[in-house]
């Protein structure tokens, strides 16, 4: 699955759901996962996913991932591959249900595509839940800058 015209592509990490992928490519976002990729091998290594997001997704690569850790680690990989990142979190690190994963991801996902496909470089995007509402703020800084910044995008439906 590459990315098609006017179209970013979205790849699940392996901590979230494989299953939301074919939710999202019904409804003709240009979604696949580490499942699928990979045939179900497990434990894919976080360089060999971002040097495929970098093959296949033309700058319009957006990995979906709740991994803060690994992307801190990988952060000169993914700048090197020119791939956006899009860190699910939940506000209290008490962890999001399937469920919540799912609904976060759906009504978020529009406004996403939309800062990916406005941007020239690529973006890196925090969505999390506040109580029952989402919450997406964009990176300010540089992701190899020491001390990360974010600033709040307001969603209106």
């Amino acid at each position: 699955m590459k990315t098609t015209a006017g179209k970013p592509l979205y790849l699940l990490d392996e901590n979230l759901s494989y299953k939301f992928a074919p939710v999202f490519q019904s409804l003709r976002y240009n979604m696949t996962s580490v499942e699928e990729v990979w045939h179900g091998k497990k434990n894919v290594e976080d360089p060999e996913i971002i040097k495929w997001l970098g093959e296949n997704g033309e700058h319009h690569a957006v990995w979906i991932t709740e991994d803060w850790e690994a992307t801190k680690l990988h952060a000169k990989l993914i700048v090197a591959n020119k791939i956006s990142v899009w860190w699910i979190r939940e506000e209290k690190r008490v962890g999001l249900t399937g469920l919540q994963e799912l609904q976060l991801i759906s009504l978020i996902i529009q406004f996403v595509t939309d800062i990916i496909l406005a941007s020239k470089t690529p973006t890196y995007l925090k969505a999390s839940l506040s109580g029952r509402r989402p919450k997406l703020e964009n990176m300010t800084s540089h992701l190899l800058s020491p001390k990360l910044t974010w600033e709040r995008i307001k969603l209106e439906y």
